[in-house]
């Protein structure tokens, strides 16, 4: 089947009519192979070819209401957003989306839950965290599963084990991340299992051959590849199913990426509470964790971060009236502070952190980019993923996560195709001390390990 012509995907709502060549090749690929890890970078159009695989399972039989698929996320927002895109997509189809309905929620009886769980639907849209919560009350076959976000399950735990069980049955598996390794091979081998692989190792075997340990008086943590012969064998291991296009993104228009790293000295007061933790503090845990609260302003200190941050969008919004930049901030803490600092400088913002309900951030970010006195959307690590902010040309990231591939998210919002920018600028707010060179230290290494496997 030529994924130039396929029935049900509406080729009027794709650019020039028509699929891009890496969307084309990776609809064909999915095609021709059940189990599939796509592990394109933010911005090459997963949705789409997805919706290509769809549309071909539904011509070929395999999906109908009766049999749908199983489209798994990480969140509600990005659930609703998901389905948006795919009715437009697939207009012949009917896609239901399931996260934060009231008839799936813990107030309904049970009869009411299953119905609205077993409605018939080419495509059913739910959250990682519903599945775990419903599936026992899934009726039927579940012959596809889409699994978005899919190093939202990296860790193990529950929802990777109730999502485990739902591909364990299923005769397709198509698996999205802009971000396979995140912090460990062993995240990795957590995300390929959902595949079902028959030559994938068990754990034990994996985390033997595969991975580097640093071992600790109360237990160890992978710091690694063993080596790169392992990430390599690893990589060929799985050759066969997994595609990412690095260079998928090159006929996009999309803004140039420039980065600024703002270091910033901490306060008197701050360079003399991290000297006596230093000196009095041996535990290196406990060390590193009173470095974080004297950096980020805890309890009720100054964040020199948090005052230049304020600064600096200060000076972005004076030189362009019609600026917007997206804030994010590793501490709530820091969030707070520079709220506040805004407030005071009359610069215009919306706030979305883990605290906002899921129903009111799409109104938030409408608002964030319709009203020229809104500036500044300010968010905590929730805005990462799913939201496509391509109209604001400047990103500020207080603090660096110790995850490299939270920080590519991050920069994802903005540096879309779309974009009217033809820079896009990302600044770095970082403190001039040892936690934050540590911390940058970290994200590099972590770069260089993922970039072992990730090599295409």
């Amino acid at each position: 089947m030529n994924p130039d012509h396929l029935q049900y995907l509406d080729y009027g709502q794709l650019h020039e009519g028509r699929l891009r060549q890496h969307q084309a090749d990776g609809v064909a690929f999915m095609m021709a192979t059940p189990k599939t890890m796509c592990a394109d970078p933010v911005g090459a159009g997963k949705t789409v070819q997805a919706a290509g695989v769809i549309a071909h399972l539904v011509e070929a039989g395999v999906v109908d209401p009766s049999r749908p698929v199983l489209w798994l996320t990480s969140d509600s927002q990005l659930a609703h957003q998901t389905t948006v895109e795919l009715r437009r997509f697939l207009p012949g189809l009917t896609v239901r989306c399931l996260a934060g309905r009231r008839d799936l929620d813990s107030r309904a009886n049970e009869d009411v839950r299953r119905l609205a769980l077993n409605t018939p639907a080419h495509v059913k849209v739910m959250t990682f965290s519903q599945w775990l919560a419903r599936h026992t009350l899934w009726e039927g076959p579940r012959p596809v599963v889409i699994l978005d976000e899919v190093s939202q399950l990296k860790g193990g735990g529950k929802q990777h084990a109730a999502v485990l069980q739902a591909t364990s049955t299923a005769e397709r598996v198509h698996a999205f991340t802009a971000t396979l390794y995140e912090n460990s091979p062993m995240d990795v081998w957590h995300v390929y299992a959902l595949l079902h692989l028959p030559h994938l190792p068990g754990w034990a075997a994996f985390a033997q051959q595969y991975v580097q340990w640093q071992v600790f008086d109360n237990g160890r943590r992978p710091t690694g590849w063993l080596n790169p012969g392992a990430a390599a064998a690893f990589r060929d291991l799985t050759a066969g199913h997994y595609f990412r296009r690095a260079e998928a993104l090159a006929d996009l228009l999309r803004p140039e990426y420039v980065r600024h790293d703002e270091w910033v000295p901490p306060s008197n007061t701050q360079a003399s509470q991290l000297r006596w933790a230093d000196t009095h503090i041996k535990d290196p845990l406990a060390r590193q964790q009173r470095h974080r609260a004297v950096v980020t302003g805890q309890p009720g200190g100054l964040s020199t971060r948090a005052k230049h941050a304020a600064y600096l969008i200060n000076r972005l919004a004076t030189a362009d009236p019609m600026t917007k930049v997206l804030l994010i901030a590793e501490s709530l803490d820091e969030l707070d502070a520079i709220a506040n600092d805004l407030k005071e400088l009359r610069i215009g913002y919306v706030e979305l952190r883990g605290s906002t309900g899921k129903g009111d951030r799409p109104g938030l970010v409408e608002e964030f980019r319709d009203d020229p006195n809104m500036h500044v959307l300010l968010g905590s690590k929730v805005v990462e993923r799913g939201l496509n902010l391509q109209f604001a040309g400047h990103l500020v990231s207080v603090g660096v996560p110790d995850n490299p591939a939270r920080l590519q998210q991050q920069i994802g919002r903005i540096v879309r195709h779309g974009s009217p920018f033809a820079e896009a600028h990302h600044w770095v707010v970082l403190s001039d001390c040892d936690l934050d060179r540590s911390a940058l230290k970290r994200v590099e290494r972590k770069e260089a390990e993922a970039a072992l496997l990730t090599t295409s």
